[in-house]
């Protein structure tokens, strides 16, 4: 009973802060203009509507997936060319500064290129999502792979352990905290790149649904859609911390401290 207290003392503020904004929301709206600026409760209630309508959880599905596919993706390309590149000071030293170039570009700009290259919006979804999220992913892997300590270089060295071996029992879970913090950064953006993808090139999901009921002047399914995207990328990011602690559990930011 004591922690549940305890734990709802430590949302109070981050309720508070909820309440206050969808308060001033609500005002606002009755400002601006409520046909195009619906209320939090239109928005609630629409969602409400929303949720038992088999078109929504598809488009939900299919951004998730997207989210998932893409980021899968990024992940094994971003991890296996960036500790490449890490593991040779020259490769690092010389093509950190294009990467961190490339890192800069928004996904969005490449969303009519990849359309382009790929064809189907499907497609593209995954490859432009691939490509966004891929580089924060790599440049950590880089990163990490370059803060391999001496101590274990000269170990692997002095007792003769294979370029594989090396890799995988040495480099990786040393690099495994900055590969965490990439995959962090990356499953954000992924989200983003994604709707995004899927409003501006027709790709399945809640991105196209936002652009359907746009088009038919619903503008309070509209914002609906909205929070529906904002409450799946809340569980999403729950989902990879999860992930960090659990692979990480051995790592000291997540043992418990003692009292």
């Amino acid at each position: 009973m004591s922690t549940l207290i305890a734990g709802v003392r430590t949302r109070t503020p981050q309720i508070l802060v909820f309440v206050a904004v969808a308060a001033a929301w609500s005002v606002g709206s009755g400002i601006v203009n409520k046909e195009t600026f619906p209320s939090f409760t239109d928005a609630v209630a629409a969602l409400g509507r929303l949720v038992q309508d088999g078109n929504f959880w598809h488009a939900v599905r299919a951004t998730a997936l997207g989210w998932a596919i893409g980021l899968a993706l990024a992940i094994v390309l971003g991890v296996s060319i960036g500790l490449a590149i890490g593991r040779s000071s020259f490769l690092a030293d010389s093509t950190l500064g294009f990467l961190d170039f490339l890192r800069s570009i928004p996904g969005v700009a490449l969303i009519f290129i990849f359309l382009g290259l790929f064809g189907s919006a499907v497609r593209m979804k995954y490859g432009l999502v691939a490509t966004a999220a891929g580089f924060p992913v790599m440049i950590q892997s880089v990163y990490g792979a370059r803060a391999m300590s001496a101590t274990l270089h000269d170990f692997a060295t002095a007792y003769r352990i294979g370029p594989r071996d090396r890799l995988f029992k040495l480099a990786l879970p040393s690099a495994m905290p900055f590969i965490i913090t990439g995959i962090r950064l990356a499953a954000s953006i992924a989200l983003t790149v994604n709707v995004a993808a899927e409003y501006w090139g027709s790709a399945p999901g809640i991105g196209r649904e936002v652009v359907i009921a746009r088009g038919d002047d619903l503008y309070a399914e509209v914002y609906a859609l909205i929070l529906a995207a904002g409450v799946l990328g809340v569980l999403l990011n729950q989902f990879v911390g999860w992930l960090d602690r659990t692979t990480l559990a051995w790592h000291p930011s997540n043992r418990p401290v003692a009292s």
